[in-house]
């Protein structure tokens, strides 16, 4: 069984990387900026891929196919998040987080699915947030990002079900890694006292409810909130 997962090299990705690797799949981690953490997986496959740029998703997949003659599942997990006001904003950091979380998902997932189709089965996992569905202040685009994310995981879902494939999404709450390195001790207290299980989430969290997803053969479309209880 062969796994690919964008930004697997670091936060949520790494652990979904190693998650599918500890239940015996071959994994890809796809990895752009993180270089040094890429070099540091150990039993994980690495390919360099910045999912913003469609030629670079179409030679990355063709890699794994040319070596592993399929792709099981793939987890749309590269992002980056954009935090203040939407008037502050410049016009190139908008474009990076859409071109990074959204683009780049539509990106990987045009590369990846016709061998899918091809096989008659497939798995496609995108990590969404939260926010996709009720947004939050200070991360407009980001949000935005997110919403879209969810609204195409059902599309596909409905576009590449009767070909055996199964498109589902994860949307984490508030996670331990370093891209909420920027929130005060305040900040994570105010969202731990909204969360019912009184805690945030961890990478692991995250790494078993995607393989869950990806494994179940009867749950497609769904947006699969991981958080606590937070959005209750």
């Amino acid at each position: 069984m062969i796994a690919v997962i964008s930004g697997g090299a670091t936060g949520i990705g790494r652990k979904c990387a190693e998650k599918f690797k500890k239940e015996g799949y071959t994994v890809y981690a796809l990895y752009f900026m993180s270089v040094d953490a890429a070099a540091q997986l150990t039993g994980i496959k690495t390919l360099k891929c910045d999912v913003r740029c469609y030629s670079d998703c179409k030679t990355a997949i063709s890699a794994v196919l040319d070596a592993e003659g399929k792709i099981d599942v793939l987890v749309n997990n590269a992002g980056v998040d954009l935090w203040g006001l939407l008037t502050d904003y410049t016009q190139e950091q908008i474009a990076e987080v859409i071109n990074t979380n959204l683009i780049g998902t539509i990106n990987l997932t045009k590369a990846a699915v016709p061998s899918m189709v091809n096989a008659k089965n497939g798995s496609i996992v995108n990590i969404s947030s939260f926010q996709g569905a009720g947004g939050a202040s200070c991360e407009s685009v980001y949000s935005a990002t997110k919403g879209a994310i969810n609204a195409f995981t059902k599309s596909i879902a409905k576009e590449f079900g009767p070909s055996n494939i199964t498109v589902n999404a994860a949307a984490p709450g508030l996670i331990n890694t370093k891209m909420n390195a920027h929130l005060s001790e305040t900040d994570i207290s105010e969202v731990i006292s909204q969360t019912p299980l009184t805690r945030i989430g961890t990478p692991d969290d995250v790494a078993d409810a995607v393989y869950f997803l990806a494994t179940h053969p009867f749950i497609t479309g769904q947006i699969l909130n991981v958080d606590g209880g937070l959005s209750l």
